[in-house]
């Protein structure tokens, strides 16, 4: 009897391999392919806030926003398909890291941060991918979403104790602006990637990227953070602002073109670092 019990453990530890294998087998390319679709929005968003910082055409755009305009360009419903299967990607990424835990984060508080930031991540690349994919078949605005965190930040405000949430929505998005300036600055983002497989002179050229990018990304988010926490103590979601109001504001300061040209190109700079991660980023599965 026990011999027999002992054969269906092996069986279903054999069984249990295989199905780990097989994930394996897709979870790689998938990783590769959101990272990539992932930089692609986030150059096309960069590009298009310089063009207009600068004078040269664009608008100042968040992530929708340029989805928006690259979609009502020539085989720009194609693009939006493309699109859309590469942040699905990435967002079934980010909730692979989050939920499964592939490289061995672990439990403790600082672990559960990060795993809690990739499904947050997941959730919005995810809805990303959705808008993309209705932009591809007509049936989503092209306004790319402006004044969302307004939207969202007055019907929070509404809650009981709604003002604190908003606060501390702030200051954790505040939190994770520190955060990435911390990376750009230590070099964290270059632990994650396979240097046996880089040149030294595409090191350099990444190393440059990702702070640059980081850096910026930095900016944006201790901004949008500091917005939210002014609208949660002024009692008014009218001070609540995502990406691209954020870029606006930085336009209407002294030097403002070049503040938000600076910020837009560094965000476009994320984006190509975004390829290189998909390059070279070390995916366990």
């Amino acid at each position: 009897m026990s011999e027999h019990i002992d054969k269906n453990v092996q069986r279903g530890k054999r069984a249990a391999r295989r199905a780990g294998d097989e994930a394996a087998d897709w979870a790689e390319p998938m990783a590769r392919v959101g990272y990539a679709a992932k930089g692609f929005v986030y150059i096309a968003a960069g590009v298009l806030s310089a063009m207009a910082a600068f004078g040269y055409g664009g608008k100042t755009t968040g992530s929708k926003g340029a989805l928006a305009s690259l979609a009502n360009e020539p085989f720009g419903q194609f693009l939006m398909i493309v699109l859309a299967v590469g942040l699905f990607a990435y967002a079934g990424w980010a909730m692979i890291q989050a939920f499964v835990d592939p490289e061995a984060e672990g439990t403790d508080a600082k672990a559960l941060a990060k795993r809690g930031a990739k499904f947050i991540s997941g959730l919005i690349y995810g809805g990303l991918g959705v808008y993309a994919a209705r932009l591809s078949q007509g049936t989503a605005s092209g306004s790319g979403g402006q004044g969302k965190a307004t939207t969202w930040s007055a019907k929070v405000m509404q809650w009981p104790g709604g003002e604190w949430m908003v606060g501390a929505a702030g200051g954790i998005i505040g939190i994770y602006g520190l955060v990435q300036a911390w990376r750009g600055k230590e070099l964290k983002f270059l632990e994650s990637l396979d240097e046996s497989e880089i040149s030294p002179k595409e090191r350099r050229g990444i190393k440059i990227l990702g702070q640059v990018g980081l850096w910026a990304r930095a900016v944006v988010f201790l901004m949008i953070g500091a917005f939210l926490i002014v609208a949660a103590v002024q009692h008014n979601p009218q001070q609540a602002m995502g990406l691209q109001e954020t870029l606006a504001t930085l336009l209407q300061q002294p030097y403002g073109s070049w503040l938000m040209g600076a910020v837009a190109l560094g965000l476009a700079a994320y984006g190509v670092f975004c390829f290189a991660k998909a390059r070279y980023r070390v995916i366990r599965t």
